[in-house]
């Protein structure tokens, strides 16, 4: 039974039954006589609604059994109660026609037969048309947005009404007649009967228009109010139309993009899961027959692998089959498998015209009618995912014209030519290509890395590269001070010389004691060794000036500290000196000058 319910010729033969069965029922309705009596016309439109009843009642018990071992179906106690009404009736009408105007309360009950009709048309819609499928949920989803939609153009509606109605009195001094006086205010007397009167006129209601006629034809050159009312009403009713459809055909529209970018994307999901049970069994199938990823095979193996006989006396003749079979390809991979090395080192050797000819020769290569007939023997084990005997010989076939195949390079052949997803650019390569493409992306991915590791140093050198810069000024501005500290030394050193000098030739040399010329010669030692250690500290941070310039500011402050310290003796020793000297030359003492 569910061969003949569920078609579609058995869902437009009732459909029409249902509106043919409508039709005489309204027919009924309209032209029953008060006393029950019937004409000829009648008891044709009686018989017609008769078989038709019956015929539903046939339908009925087949979908019925039709249902058996399918659970409940509330549909189905509808049209029930639908047919057991019917056939009430019509029984009731045959064996007592005077009482037929006492039905009227089991008539309305064919009317549900309509929205059976309506669900049949639906369901078979959606079912058949993807479209209209997207269409319905589009309007499901509506719901919400159009329902803040109307919330917010009944807002406005209500703001036009006050508008509309702050004028009504000033129109009202206009109009002479009475009658349009009554109807403006019956329209717009308060706010919410202005707001139904618009909304009326939006939804397609004449009875704004006719008062706009009669408001026309009060108005004049000199009554503007009823010119400036009739302007303003018909301005929020065009604005506002424009905007309720504005509104109801976008929100539509967004709720349609949506909607078919998430079927869109559900079907994506659909393929890419399908393309992976495709890898994942070729897969687990060669895994299960005892070869690896590595591991090289011929179509013997793929055949003993995947390939299911269709007719079980040609198990037997196992040799013969196997001939058969090697025959069909035409290029030999065993001879090539047996020679691996030398094989694969050929295939490199090749030219890129050599190679562009393979790949051309792999793509013009189609299987004829006799070895279609011989693949037509055997079955794949994968057939139920789309993966064919034709698929297999074409895709081991492409892999073998570039020399040994090995499982794992004959699954991505045979995802190529089986998968269903075809905008995929990377499955346009070849296998030998992908290879040499992932390289690439592996190499170009490692030169990324050493780059923005690269660009991270640069970036740090940068950062200190002004601290450098300022601990570089520093230290040449310390060499220019101690540079400037030695000049005065000097000047200092010839200055005492001179001055002793010139107190020897005074004096004369005889005059002066020993032990006073010891400590002379003494100090005066003492004296260039610390002007030694001074320039051997310049000199020094003069020869490291660029070590100095990116030592921490605090081995260039004690440098500086040392040779401050060393200075400040040097001078306050020379000063002691010449303060001793200043009073021996003041008291006059003879014999107790320095000699220095």
């Amino acid at each position: 039974m569910q061969e003949i319910t569920e078609t579609a010729f058995f869902d437009i033969m009732i459909a029409v039954l249902v509106l043919a069965d409508t039709a005489c029922l309204i027919i009924q309705q309209e032209w029953q006589s008060e006393d029950g009596t019937l004409d000829d016309a009648q008891l044709w439109l009686r018989g017609t609604s008769a078989a038709i009843i019956t015929t539903f009642g046939v339908e009925f018990l087949a979908r019925c059994i039709a249902q058996i071992g399918r659970g409940y179906s509330w549909m189905l106690v509808i049209d029930g109660i639908v047919v057991i009404g019917s056939f009430v009736e019509v029984f009731w009408t045959a064996f007592a026609p005077s009482s037929s105007p006492d039905l009227l309360w089991i008539r309305p009950l064919r009317g549900l037969r309509l929205l059976r009709a309506i669900r049949n048309a639906v369901s078979s819609c959606l079912r058949r048309s993807s479209a209209a499928s997207i269409a319905l949920a589009g309007l499901a989803r509506c719901a919400k947005p159009m329902l803040l939609a109307l919330v917010l153009t009944s807002i406005v509606f209500m703001l036009s009404s006050v508008i509309v109605t702050l004028q009504v009195p000033g129109l009202l001094d206009e109009i002479e007649t009475d009658e349009v006086k009554i109807k403006v205010l019956d329209k717009f007397g308060t706010v919410f009967d202005a707001t139904a009167t618009l909304m009326g006129a939006i939804a397609g209601s004449n009875d704004l228009g006719y008062l706009c006629i009669e408001l026309f034809a009060e108005s004049g050159h000199e009554r503007l109010q009823i010119a400036l009312f009739l302007g303003t009403v018909l301005f929020f009713v065009l604005l506002m139309g424009l905007s309720l459809a504005g509104i109801i055909c976008g929100v539509l529209a967004t709720q349609l993009i949506i909607i078919k970018g998430d079927a869109e994307i559900d079907g994506g999901s659909v393929s890419f899961r399908r393309n992976k049970l495709i890898v994942g069994s070729l897969d687990k199938a060669f895994r299960a027959a005892g070869h690896g990823p590595a591991d090289n095979i011929d179509w013997n193996d793929i055949r003993s692998t995947l390939a299911v006989p269709l007719d079980d006396t040609a198990v037997a003749d196992t040799e013969k089959v196997k001939e058969e079979l090697n025959e069909l390809l035409v290029a030999k991979p065993g001879e090539g498998a047996a020679g691996g090395p030398e094989h694969d080192d050929a295939t490199k050797e090749l030219s890129l015209d050599a190679w562009q000819e393979r790949v051309e020769q792999m793509g013009e290569e189609e299987l004829d009618d006799s070895e279609i007939e011989e693949l037509s023997k055997y079955r794949c084990s994968l057939h139920d995912k789309g993966v064919t005997m034709e698929v297999l010989k074409s895709a081991y076939h492409e892999m073998a014209l570039f020399g040994p195949v090995c499982v794992e390079d004959f699954i991505l052949s045979v995802f190529k030519h089986a998968s269903n997803v075809k905008t995929l650019p990377i499955l346009a390569f070849n296998h030998q290509q992908n290879k040499v493409y992932s390289r690439l992306l592996l190499n170009g991915q490692v030169v990324d890395d050493g780059l923005r590791e690269v660009q991270t140093r640069i970036g740090a050198l940068q950062a200190l590269l002004p601290d450098m810069i300022q601990e570089a000024e520093a230290t040449s501005k310390d060499l220019s001070e101690l540079v400037a500290l030695e000049d005065r030394l000097e000047k200092k050193k010839e200055a005492l010389r001179a001055l002793i000098a010139e107190k020897e030739q005074e004096q004369g040399p005889t005059q002066i004691p020993t032990e006073e010329l010891v400590q002379a010669q003494h100090d005066g030692v003492a004296l260039d060794e610390m002007l030694k250690d001074l320039e051997q500290q310049v000199a020094q941070m003069e020869g490291h000036g660029a070590s100095c310039a990116t030592a921490a500011p605090e081995a260039s402050e004690d440098v500086a500290a040392v040779v401050n310290s060393l200075a400040d003796e040097m001078v306050e020793h020379v000063w002691q000196l010449l303060l001793q000297e200043l009073q021996h030359a003041e008291r006059g003492v003879a014999g107790k000058t320095s000699h220095l």
